[in-house]
């Protein structure tokens, strides 16, 4: 209704989904039956989360523009992997790839459930059979390493894929794992050890805090997707903890933009002329 009366900022925000070359009707999925994330060789995955991020933005297209084009193109990617993939393997990274691309084309199913021509059935098939068994085993047992070896980012991208396969696939008891590994889960993707030090003015520091800006950001995504996951099924994650995910994220943003006027003074500082490259 935004985009379609011409609200501002969600046109703008459209806009910028229309110009994308993912959004385009007509893709072209590259489905394979096997994708390999780290150890190099032979390394392939790029093949999933360019054909997901179609998939995912050409659903949008058509749940809010409503044109058909798009809706088609999605279910002819989302088909096309559901018909073709049987394996994820690599080196560790294999359960990265398990779980940040399991709940993205997760949700790209779930936006074209009921889309006539879409293999709903089939596609839930593909989720249960390579994506959920990885979640489930790298959540059980971390790849074999102790329970803390691996950052929040790892727990949370699994713990995110878990849950949208199991919304997508109805399935009330894994939602309830998920949830469960949320709030009391062993590893760094818990809540509490995901958010671990509270301090002064209801400021929570995330675990990855401090390792990069990239690592940082895409766990805060992911902590908000699967609060958001939660929300839309009734259960209310963001309180959590005493609501220990907005204390991490409003220490990160505060973080962020301390960094960038940091990076700014820098910059000004600096006897480079007018190059903004530095920042």
């Amino acid at each position: 209704a935004k985009v379609k009366g011409g609200a501002q900022p969600w046109l703008a925000g459209w806009n910028r989904l229309v110009a994308n070359p993912h959004a385009q009707a007509g893709w072209t999925p590259r489905a394979t039956a096997t994708i390999v994330r780290g150890g190099g060789t032979g390394e392939n995955y790029a093949l999933l989360y360019n054909d997901i991020a179609a998939a995912y933005q050409n659903a949008l297209r058509w749940r809010i523009g409503g044109d058909r084009a798009h809706g088609d193109t999605a279910v002819a990617i989302l088909n096309a992997w559901s018909g073709t993939l049987t394996t994820i393997t690599g080196n560790a990274d294999r359960f990265l790839a398990a779980g940040i691309y399991g709940y993205e084309f997760a949700q790209a199913a779930e936006l074209m459930r009921g889309y006539a021509g879409f293999d709903l059935a089939r596609f839930r098939q593909l989720m249960l059979r390579v994506f959920y068994p990885m979640n489930n085993d790298f959540l059980l047992h971390h790849n074999g390493a102790c329970i803390t070896n691996y950052w929040a980012n790892w727990d949370l991208c699994s713990v995110a894929s878990v849950l949208a396969i199991d919304i997508l696939c109805d399935d009330q008891a894994k939602v309830n794992q998920a949830v469960e590994y949320f709030k009391n889960g062993a590893g760094n993707g818990s809540i509490r050890h995901a958010v671990p030090f509270l301090h002064p003015g209801g400021l929570g520091q995330y675990q990855e805090s401090g390792r990069d800006q990239g690592h940082t950001v895409m766990g805060v995504g992911q902590l908000g997707a699967i609060c958001q996951m939660a929300w839309n099924q009734g259960i209310d994650l963001y309180a959590e903890g005493e609501r220990l995910y907005l204390d991490g994220s409003t220490f990160h943003g505060n973080h962020t933009v301390s960094l960038e006027t940091a990076e700014l003074r820098f910059a000004g500082a600096a006897t480079l002329g007018p190059s903004a490259d530095v920042v």
